[in-house]
């Protein structure tokens, strides 16, 4: 049953989150479920307990009690919250965020008038059905599900928090009850079988319509906070009848606020229950704004990218042993190391605290500091460690580097997956890391068999003009010529001819109606324009066009003028693309003000007051 302590502890969390949790957890110890039991922590209401317990004997977790966690945000019920489950079951994973269309992996299709009761029953759902997969499920045998049924009563009685929280289930399970009956059964014991029962159902009626009315008689609830104080009128800004026909105008705009965040398109507010549009204004900012903010995301990424490169760069001119032969410096490359030790440091405890991804926080402090939660965060310092350790390997392989410099941070990259092994240590497992790693070092080799692959099955969409395939094999065909051309000039007649067509490209944008191949390999196309014009401006080139020192020169103006068309024919070709990127950044950043116009008003008052006199009847 859905059972719980007297009263739920105090929590800092927000008000509205406090309201609403206190309101959903009213609602759990009245419905009894005679398969959850459910219990908040006694730190904070945003953390709640949970057991499924009494699962149906048809189902290999027949007999087991299987405890999990839901962790609330502060901004519940406008933001889902997060599921994970601590007691194995083979069927899904535990300390980590569970997949679900109700929890926080999917927060542009939460509702925030499903109560956690609702979640529970989902989570509930998902997990005695083997037909649905997603992150976070397992795919174990059946002999291995029942081993782990028998085990988590034992299991559970080894953790404290479940002793303190579930005293009634830290012993040995009980004789089983409802777990003996199958799933479709505890349904059909619901319904009346016999007509003395549906008579009596029949007589108590006239009690059951009263009953009705005097609910109906009570204060309005507003549909997502659960509030019935008078502070705030309530509103009917959608179709919505019964129950979901209140709610407050401050609760709508927030939720609008919250769902805006993770929206994928520029759809109009609209309700989330009947998709009804909402009546109101929203402001939304402009061209500006978005330019500056990109700008700034741009300059952080480049400043990040640069403090990498000087870092590497410094750290093997200490490395090297004709780096810095000055005696006096030697100090200066003792620091040097240091600081770059301390560095990688750093981004081993933050990967080795925060991997795998969508678990919780470590529970020492110190470690905490350490955690990273948003997985773009936690992405960009793997991408990072990983371009740092090729450099180095790179480095040492062509002689810049002894391998006293780099054996040190090779042995570190084992941390992090020594604790993912560790996790659940199996042959799989192994198997799994054993292929990671020889992805990651056969990687050029699978690129090159992929692209060769591609170009065998479809060579026309690889070739095609009006494609990007031609401009990628042209910008991967720049950097071996730079590397070992003595001169800048099949560069340059490379470059200008390649211009002539990008130029009469952007004109045929604008001039004729051409079907051009948008998509996001355009991307791809330009980030491989920089690399070769990056790479080439860095080769010196001693003859050709020009004298020496203006050879550089020559160079740069030349693959600028290149990197420029070819950015400016993929913007133009992917420009409805751009267009609707930036409509959808609009409506993330913009906000809403609900205003309920009077004719609709009065319109729906006058459906309501002709539906009066049927309920009365």
């Amino acid at each position: 049953m859905a059972s719980a302590s007297s009263s739920p502890p105090a929590a800092t969390a927000a008000s509205a989150a406090v309201r609403r949790l206190r309101k959903d957890f009213e609602t759990l110890e009245r419905s009894q479920n005679p398969q959850l039991t459910v219990r908040p922590s006694e730190a904070s209401l945003l953390e709640w307990h949970f057991v499924l317990h009494s699962l149906p004997s048809d189902s290999p977790y027949a007999g087991g009690c299987y405890h999990g966690k839901i962790l609330f945000p502060p901004e519940y019920p406008h933001a889902p919250p997060g599921i994970l489950m601590v007691t194995p079951s083979g069927r899904l994973e535990i300390g980590r965020r569970l997949c679900l269309s109700m929890t926080d992996f999917h927060p542009e299709s939460w509702n925030p008038a499903w109560s956690v009761e609702t979640i529970l029953v989902g989570l509930l759902s998902f997990f005695v059905s083997d037909t649905e997969h997603g992150f976070g499920a397992l795919s174990s045998s059946v002999e291995e599900r029942q081993r782990l049924a028998a085990e988590s009563w034992t299991t559970n009685a080894a953790s404290p928090e479940f002793v303190a929280l579930f005293p009634e289930y830290s012993g040995l399970p009980q004789s089983p009850s409802l777990e003996d009956v199958p799933a479709i059964l505890l349904i059909a014991d619901a319904l009346p079988t016999d007509t003395s029962s549906t008579s009596e159902a029949v007589a108590e009626a006239p009690e059951v319509l009263a009953r009705q009315v005097s609910n109906d008689e009570a204060p309005m609830e507003c549909w997502i906070c659960r509030d019935t104080a008078a502070g705030e009128p309530m509103i009917q800004p959608c179709a919505c009848r019964g129950s979901m026909s209140g709610v407050h105008a401050s609760c709508v705009e927030e939720w609008i606020r919250h769902h805006r965040r993770n929206a994928v398109s520029d759809a109009a507010p609209q309700c989330s229950v009947c998709h009804q549009a909402y009546q109101g204004y929203e402001r939304r900012p402009g061209l500006s704004h978005f330019l500056r903010q990109k700008c700034h995301e741009v300059s952080l990424q480049l400043l990040r990218t640069f403090a990498l490169v000087f870092v590497l760069l410094a750290y093997q001119v200490a490395a090297s042993p004709e780096g810095l032969p000055d005696p006096h410096l030697v100090m200066v490359r003792v620091l040097i190391i240091v600081i770059f030790s301390a560095l990688a440091a750093h981004k081993l405890i933050v990967l080795t605290v925060s991997l795998p991804p969508h678990q919780l926080p470590p529970q020492n402090r110190f470690l905490q500091r350490f955690f990273e939660a948003d997985f773009r965060v936690l992405a960009m310092h793997i991408a990072e460690a990983t371009s740092g350790i090729c450099v180095l390997i790179m480095w040492y392989a062509l002689g810049m580097m002894a391998l006293v410099f780099l054996l040190p941070f090779l042995i570190a990259c084992a941390i992090p997956f020594g604790k993912l092994f560790w996790r659940s240590p199996s042959l799989a497992c192994l198997r799994r890391m054993c292929l990671g790693v020889g992805f990651f070092v056969t990687l050029p080799i699978i690129l090159l068999r992929s692209a060769i692959l591609l170009i065998r099955r479809h060579p026309r969409r690889v070739f095609h003009p009006l494609g990007p395939g031609l401009h990628m094999a042209l910008a991967i065909a720049v950097v071996p010529m730079a590397l070992n051309c003595q001169s800048n000039l099949p560069l340059l007649v490379l470059w200008g001819t390649h211009s002539l067509f990008l130029s009469a490209g952007i004109i045929a944008i604008f001039a004729c109606r051409l079907q051009w191949q948008d998509g996001a390999l355009w991307l791809i196309a330009v980030q491989l324009t920089l690399l070769a014009a990056y790479v080439a401006n860095v080769c010196v080139f001693p003859k050709g066009l020009g004298a020496a020192e203006e050879s550089g020169i020559i160079v740069a103006c030349c693959s600028s003028a290149w990197l420029l068309l070819v950015c400016g024919l993929a913007l133009g070709i992917n420009w409805g693309s751009c267009v609707q990127y930036y409509r959808t950044w609009q409506h993330q950043h913009g906000s809403f003000t609900l205003q309920q116009d009077p004719a609709y008003a009065a319109t729906q008052r006058a459906g309501r007051d002709a539906e009066s006199p049927m309920l009365a009847v």
